[in-house]
């Protein structure tokens, strides 16, 4: 298992933040989601399938910037 973290440019609209969690969620592999609203930090442990790659490519499709 794998951790990662992607940072964000925001993180601070409860909306967005709940289909944020729920999207990745929902990945294939993806074992917790954990965000951070104050360092704007997604950590998130995951194994094969998921990769990093199309985890922030999941975040990016939702409007983030990934930095």
């Amino acid at each position: 298992m794998q951790t990662q973290t992607i940072q964000v440019s925001e993180l601070n609209d409860q909306t967005k933040l709940e289909l944020l969690n729920q999207t990745l969620a929902e990945i294939d592999g993806v074992k917790s989601v954990q965000m951070d609203t104050d360092d704007h930090v997604i950590t998130i442990k995951f194994e094969t399938p998921a990769s990093l790659n199309n985890l922030e490519k999941a975040v990016y499709d939702l409007g983030y910037t990934v930095l």
